[in-house]
Parts: C-alpha cells; structure tokens; sequence
C-alpha cells in the first residue's frame, strides 16, 4: 500500500474515533444558567476555549505529525482574491431564504408528537435557547462585539479550520469524491451543533460553505463566508431583542426562496467561471 494512502487511512480512522469520541462529550454538556453578567464573560470564555482544544488544536496537530503537506494540508497559506471573496459572499445571501424555509419546514418536523428520540431533540433545543439566552442577556454594544467575536469570528475559523478543512479534506482524500464529502461533512456539522430543529438549515449552510470550499480550494473563503453567515443572525438577534420583534417569518414566500436559489445556482456557476478561469491563467 502506498504512503498516501497509508496516511490517508491513517487520517480517516482519526477523524473517526475523535467524531465520536467529541460527540459523547458535546451530549454530556452541563447545564446553563441565564442572566448573571459573570455567567455571560464566562460562556464566552469556555466558547473560545472549546473551539481551541475541540477544532483548532486537532486539526494543527493532524496536519502536522499525519500530512507530509502540513499546514498546506488546510489551504490557509494564500489570501483570497477580493472578487472570490465577494462572489461568495453574495451566494451566502443568496441562500437565506432557502435556509429560512428549511427552518419552517425542519421546525414542523420535530413539533408534536412523542417518543423518546423526539424528547431528546426538544430538550437539546431548549438547551441550545439556554445558551443563547445567556449570550444576549448581554444587551449592551459592547455584548454585541463580544458576541461577534466569539461566535462570529472565532466560532467560523475553529468550525471551518476543523468540518471544512479537516473533515471535508480527509473523507475527499479517501475516496468519498468532491460532492460526496460536501455533503458528508456538512450532515457531520449539523449533527454536531445539537441543534435538531435547525437541523436542515445548518445542514444547507455546510453544503454552501463546503462548496466554496471545494470550488475555491481556498478555506479562507469559506471561513469568511460562516463569518457573515453568524455576524448577520447575531445582528438581528441583537435588534430583535432590543425591540422585543422578530425578523422570523413562519410564513416565507415561496417565489422568493425559488427566485433566490435560482440567483444562488447562477452566482454559483459565475462564480465557478471565474475561479477556473483564473486558476488557469495562474497554470500557464
């Protein structure tokens, strides 16, 4: 057998075992209390620090004693073009409508009923209001930017660093192919977000932002991308309890989400022009 492909298995049965093993730890997560300012700066703290040991320090010690690339392993070593970046940005709005219709329907799944799996779902999900209750029970601007940067910035770069960079890659590198570790790694980030009555939408949004991964070769992009993503529901969270309304629509249009997604697949595909285009200018 060769020594890639060695590596490559190698690779695999890490991500495997540490999936699993990650998964076990995020369902015995503790309970939340809201309110208190000091129970705010430390759900921040332990934030940062779950995302530094669980996403950014596995995928650095991956790359560096299982990869022969190393760090070029995760495509952080080249800045994006300013034009890739904007084009991804624009297919990002492009697909909120979609993601808010998945939103409804997900939720009209999950609401009603019984059993065991679907009361694990509902107290998942009022765990996960917990937490974000505690997040913006913080109404200030300086909470907003505290918010912005711990689950914006830092939240994106950990996330895509590990399901983009590192799972996407590996389970590319082992056969699964282009779309079948897009859609793979993407099912992985929603199931690990815990988060069942969104599961749908967070599923689309890793099929997104493994694409311009995988179209760009670059995870800048993508990171950039779940930074937007985050920073705009955290906005309108922010101004949503600030004047106790809401910008969720039960009741999305459905031209709109089609017209939108059309928009999306044709940025998309101008997009995928461009980045070609460009790649092959840079080969000659």
């Amino acid at each position: 057998m060769e020594v890639n492909t060695i590596r490559n298995r190698q690779g695999l049965f890490f991500i495997v075992f540490y999936l699993i093993a990650f998964f076990f730890i995020n369902i015995s997560g503790g309970e939340v209390q809201e309110g208190q300012a000091e129970g705010v700066m430390n759900l921040r703290i332990s934030q940062i620090i779950s995302s530094t040991l669980f996403f950014i320090i596995p995928s650095g010690l991956f790359c560096r004693y299982l990869r022969p690339e190393r760090n070029s392993f995760l495509n952080l070593d080249t800045a994006p073009r300013l034009m890739t970046v904007g084009m991804g940005l624009l297919c990002m709005i492009l697909s909120f409508p979609l993601a808010d219709l998945l939103s409804v329907w997900n939720q009209e799944l999950v609401s009603g009923g019984g059993g065991a799996i679907r009361d694990w779902i509902q107290k998942e999900a009022s765990r996960a209001e917990r937490i974000n209750g505690v997040f913006f029970s913080d109404h200030s601007m300086q909470g907003l930017w505290m918010n912005i940067l711990v689950l914006g910035g830092i939240a994106a770069f950990s996330e895509e660093l590990f399901f983009r960079g590192l799972v996407q890659e590996t389970l590319r590198k082992n056969g699964l192919g282009n779309w079948g570790s897009v859609i793979a790694a993407a099912f992985i980030f929603s199931a690990f977000h815990l988060e069942f009555n969104n599961f749908l939408p967070i599923f689309f949004l890793g099929i997104v932002l493994g694409y311009l991964y995988m179209l760009t070769k670059n995870l800048w992009v993508s990171i950039l991308g779940h930074f937007f993503n985050n920073t705009f529901l955290l906005v309108s969270l922010y101004f949503d309890k600030a004047s106790n309304t809401s910008t969720v629509d039960d009741h999305v249009s459905i031209g709109w989400t089609v017209g939108s997604s059309v928009l999306m697949i044709l940025q998309f595909y101008v997009m995928r022009r461009y980045v070609m285009r460009f790649r092959t200018q840079s080969n000659k």
